[in-house]
């Protein structure tokens, strides 16, 4: 791999600022709280491995680089050795290889990472006209260049990703060695005498994305990411709000979280009094989209939906799962439920009243996707915690509209992953044929998403379906619990 030292970063370039060429960031991007993009004067990548056809020419070939082509493309299949071929290396940090030379496989998979895999969170196209990235694509390979425990995390997660992409070609790539040495560090990091925000910033993003590698080590992992907030928060309680390595960790957090506790089967208990519902609303109060290009957006850039229905769905997991555990329904919980209720309204309200009376940039698919995000925030309310059946003319208004909103997303389009949520909840709620056919029909077309295979979705759904045909008035307590939907 040949390289050279970085120049200035594209921000001091941009303002004609000195850069200090600090790492992870410079003191001029640190103030400006900007990300930090160190410019790299030329791009090289490995040569493939000669195939065993080749000629003796190309084999004794000296030359050991060449300039990275713009339109190549990842391609590893069984007529072509894993891990060899780069993607292409539009990203700076794609030949930035700290402790790689000579491990081939984790060269592939880690330019994997930073050109694929990272933006798998990205629900808005390259498209739109913006001069800054996706957060969680830029932050995440940003940081993992600097810490080693997140660098093998991303490695896992780049490793689980592309078994999911490239099934056929991708049997030596596996992510167990690289997920257990990614827990050994954070294990180890726990005998660090001195630690500090950024540690624990990168602890957090390694946990996030160990997360959705191992779905059995899921709910401790979810666990120690809120564990990870905390130390946060009180490592440094007074900065940590302005940094948007923060806030775009924080918020991938709520989501994971709201997928966990909203899911149909049964999850690992969690403690009704959580307070992280009440810490993600004090620590996003300021209206922030890392961005000015966002500022004029009403959905938020990496929920894909508006910002005020998080902590309704964060604190509306809680509450349902104190339904699940039989805990006693106190004059508390009734009161917390009302107020929840007047939320959701609320966020409803100003949402209709954003978009009629203001002129935002959003793109065109993303508020389509927010209006299901509400219409399905309904469903999951008034079915989960008011025991409203799926026959109510509310509850079938509710799902066509999800279905009406969700149609007017392309399939090929990035943002058809922001529609897998309510399509899936909209799903278990459909009672008649037609809907049904259309959930399945509108989850199968969607190309872009990796993170859920579609064949279990669509057997649970079966099996929901199956379950709630046989007795229609079953509550969604009563129906969640049945054995045949595991």
């Amino acid at each position: 791999m040949v390289t050279r030292t970085p120049g200035a970063c594209m921000g001091c370039i941009r303002s004609k600022r000195k850069c200090d060429h600090r790492l992870p960031r410079c003191t001029n991007c640190i103030k400006r709280d900007i990300p930090c993009h160190k410019k790299q004067f030329k791009q090289w990548k490995l040569l493939d491995w000669p195939q065993l056809n080749e000629t003796s020419e190309r084999r004794s070939s000296p030359s050991l680089t060449e300039p990275e082509a713009e339109s190549a493309q990842l391609d590893i299949t069984e007529a072509s050795p894993p891990f060899i071929y780069s993607p292409p290396l539009s990203h700076p940090l794609s030949i930035f290889l700290p402790d790689y030379n000579g491990v081939p496989d984790r060269i592939f998979l880690w330019q994997y990472f930073v050109e694929r895999s990272s933006h798998i969170f990205q629900c808005w196209g390259e498209s739109i006209e913006t001069t800054t990235r996706d957060p969680l694509s830029t932050l995440l390979p940003a940081m993992a260049a600097f810490d080693g425990t997140l660098r093998s995390a991303a490695l896992a997660f780049s490793a689980h990703y592309f078994r999911l992409d490239k099934p056929d070609g991708a049997a030596r790539i596996s992510s167990i060695d690289l997920f257990t040495e990614a827990i050994k560090g954070l294990v180890s990091s726990k005998d660090d005498v001195s630690p500090t925000s950024d540690s624990f910033l990168a602890q957090l993003a390694a946990i996030l994305l160990l997360y959705r590698v191992d779905s059995h080590s899921s709910p401790s992992l979810l666990c120690l990411a809120r564990s990870a907030v905390s130390c946060i928060t009180t490592t440094n309680a007074q900065g940590i709000k302005q940094d948007s390595r923060y806030r775009a960790l924080l918020a991938l957090l709520a989501w994971t979280d709201i997928c966990t506790y909203s899911s149909v089967t049964p999850q690992p208990t969690l403690t009704v009094q959580d307070d992280f519902p009440l810490t993600f609303s004090k620590q996003c109060e300021e209206h922030s989209n890392f961005s000015p290009d966002f500022d004029s957006w009403i959905t938020h850039p990496i929920y894909a939906f508006s910002r005020n229905l998080i902590s309704p769905l964060l604190c509306m997991s809680r509450l349902v799962q104190a339904r699940r555990l039989n805990h006693p329904w106190t004059d508390d919980l009734e009161a917390r439920a009302c107020s929840l209720e007047v939320d959701l309204l609320t966020a409803y309200e100003e949402n209709l009243d954003l978009t009629t009376r203001t002129t935002s940039n959003d793109p065109t698919p993303l508020l389509h996707a927010n209006t299901a995000m509400f219409a399905v925030s309904s469903i999951m309310f008034y079915t989960r915690l008011r025991d409203t059946p799926l026959t109510a003319s509310f509850i079938r208004h509710q799902v066509a509209r999800v279905l009406a909103e969700t149609a007017c997303i392309d399939s090929s389009s990035v943002t058809s992953r922001a529609a897998i949520f309510p399509l899936f909840i909209a799903g278990c709620e459909a009672v008649d044929y037609t809907s049904r056919t259309a959930v399945k029909e509108r989850l199968g077309s969607f190309v872009h998403y990796l993170g859920c295979p579609l064949q279990p979705m669509f057997d649970q759904l079966e099996n929901i379906w199956r379950v709630r045909d046989a007795a229609p008035g079953l509550t969604w307590l009563e129906w969640t619990s049945q054995r045949k939907l595991l």
